[in-house]
C-alpha cells in the first residue's frame, strides 16, 4: 500500500515538474532576474535558439517585459528573422512609447533591411523625444535622400569620438579598409616627391593611419595633422609621427593657415563633404607651387555629389574634374580602387591626384 502511495506520489511530482518548466502553471515566485540573466549568458555565448527559448519563456510569464521584448529582438536579428524582431520591438514601444532607445534600435533594424526611409521615421521620433541630438538631422537627410553641402561638424565629432577607441580594427581588420596604403603607392607609381618632404598636411587625420604609412614611405620634415575628433587626435599622438596636431574643422584651417605645403594627402574624409568646392580652393591656396594633392572619394558616374543613406557622400569624377579646371591645377590623375566592404560588398572609390 505504501509503495503505491509513494509511486503516485511520483508521478504527481515529476508532472508538475513538467508543468512548472513548461509553464503550464507559473511558479508562485517568477524567476525573471534570473532568467534574463540566463539568457544574456545564452547570448553572449552565441547560443541564440537556447537564449531564444529563455525569453520565451519569461514572457510568458509576463508578456509585457519590455527587457525581455528588447533582448529578443536583438535575437531574433542575429538568427536572421527581421520581422520577428521588429514585431518586438513594436510590442516594446507600445509599452514604453518614450524610450529614445527602443527607436534607435528600430531604426538600425530598418537600416540592416535597406528599408531606409522607415529607418529615418524611427529617427525622427528620437529626434522629438532628444531635440539635443541634432547630429541625428544629417543621418536622416541621408535616408530620405536629402542631399546636403556637408555633414554638420557635430555629426563628425559624435561619430568619431565614440568610434575612435575601435577604429583602426574595425576599418582596417574587419572592413578591409586599405585606402591609405593604396594612396601611398599611388604617390610613388605617379609622381616622384622630392626627400625629404618639407612639410605635408595630413587632412582629417584622424587616429593617423595614412599619416603612419606616409610616415613609414617618405622622409617627411614636417608632419601636420587636422582633425575634429579630439578622440581620434588621442590615438594619433600616440604614434609620435606628427610635429603638428590640430582639433579644427579642415575648411577653417586652410583657410586660417599661412602655412606652404609640399603634400596635402586626406582619405576616408571628403566622404563626409559633399561640396568639394572650398576643400580644393583651400588646397590649392595651401599648396606650394608644384605641390601636390592627393585623396581618396566613393565613386558616382553621373551628377555630382550625393548623400547616401550611409550618411557618406560619393562624388563623380566628372564633378572632381570641374574643379581641378576651375582652380588651375596642372596635371589631374586618377585610378578606380575597392575603398572597403559595405554589407559584404566592397565599396568602389577613386584616388585623385592634383599637381599645382
Amino acid at each position: 500500500m505504501l509503495s503505491s502511495v509513494v509511486a503516485q506520489a511520483g508521478v504527481w511530482f515529476n508532472d508538475l515538474k513538467f508543468k512548472i518548466n513548461n509553464f503550464d502553471i507559473k511558479p508562485a515566485k517568477p524567476i525573471i532576474g534570473e532568467l534574463l540573466d540566463q539568457a544574456m549568458q545564452a547570448s553572449d555565448a552565441g547560443n541564440f535558439a537556447l537564449a531564444e527559448k529563455i525569453l520565451q519563456r519569461i514572457l510568458i510569464l509576463n508578456r509585457d517585459n519590455i527587457g525581455a521584448l528588447t533582448a529578443l529582438s536583438e535575437v531574433y536579428l542575429e538568427l536572421g528573422s527581421i520581422s520577428r524582431a521588429v514585431r518586438m520591438l513594436k510590442r516594446a514601444i507600445r509599452l514604453s512609447p518614450n524610450e529614445p532607445s527602443l527607436y534607435r534600435l528600430l531604426s538600425d533594424i530598418y537600416f540592416f533591411k535597406g528599408r531606409y526611409r522607415a529607418s529615418a521615421r524611427a529617427m525622427q521620433q528620437i529626434l522629438q523625444l532628444c531635440p539635443d541630438e541634432v547630429q541625428l538631422e544629417h543621418a536622416i537627410d541621408g535616408r530620405l535622400g536629402n542631399t546636403t553641402p556637408r555633414a554638420p561638424g557635430q555629426y563628425i565629432i559624435g561619430l568619431f569620438d565614440e568610434y575612435a577607441a575601435i577604429f583602426e580594427d574595425n576599418l582596417v581588420g574587419v572592413l578591409g579598409y586599405k585606402a591609405h596604403t593604396e594612396l601611398v603607392n599611388y604617390l610613388n607609381k605617379k609622381v616622384r616627391m622630392s626627400e625629404p618632404i618639407g612639410v605635408a598636411l595630413d587632412l582629417g587625420c584622424g587616429t593617423g593611419l595614412l599619416g603612419q604609412a606616409l610616415a613609414d614611405q617618405f622622409k617627411i620634415s614636417t608632419l601636420v595633422g587636422v582633425d575634429l575628433s579630439t578622440n581620434m587626435l588621442e590615438h594619433s599622438r600616440a604614434k609620435n609621427i606628427y610635429q603638428e596636431l590640430h582639433n579644427v574643422d579642415l575648411i577653417a584651417y586652410m583657410q586660417q593657415t599661412t602655412t606652404n605645403f609640399d603634400l596635402i594627402a586626406s582619405t576616408d574624409v571628403l566622404i563626409y563633404i559633399g561640396d568639394l568646392d572650398p576643400v580644393l580652393a583651400g588646397c590649392y591656396r595651401c599648396l606650394q607651387p608644384g605641390g601636390y594633392l592627393c585623396f581618396s572619394v566613393e565613386s558616382m558616374f553621373w551628377g555630382d555629389y550625393k548623400l547616401t543613406a550611409s550618411g557618406r557622400y560619393k562624388h563623380s569624377l566628372s564633378y572632381i574634374k570641374s574643379l581641378y579646371k576651375k582652380y588651375h591645377f596642372s596635371k589631374m590623375y586618377s585610378q578606380a580602387i575597392d575603398l572597403r566592404k559595405e554589407s559584404g560588398n566592397m565599396v568602389k572609390g577613386y584616388l585623385v591626384l592634383l599637381q599645382k
